[in-house]
């Protein structure tokens, strides 16, 4: 032996699927791709616009928290 051992090219597993999905569905918010975590679902036609997120916190704030 020369005492330069080259490592063993490894082999990889391939598994194809017999239907076509998306494997994207579920994946984070990554290069301008919107994830179900960012989607809006709309259940009811005459449920108001969704709150921004500064609304969204004004309106959680407990009544104990600051007075009016």
């Amino acid at each position: 032996m020369t005492g330069t051992m080259q490592p063993r090219k490894r082999r990889r597993a391939r598994r194809e699927a017999e239907v076509d999905y998306d494997r994207f569905a579920d994946t984070p918010v990554t290069r301008g791709r919107v994830g179900d975590g960012a989607r809006r679902v709309i259940f009811d036609d005459d449920e108001a616009p969704p709150l921004d997120d500064l609304e969204y916190l004004e309106n959680e704030k407990p009544p104990h928290y600051g007075g009016e």
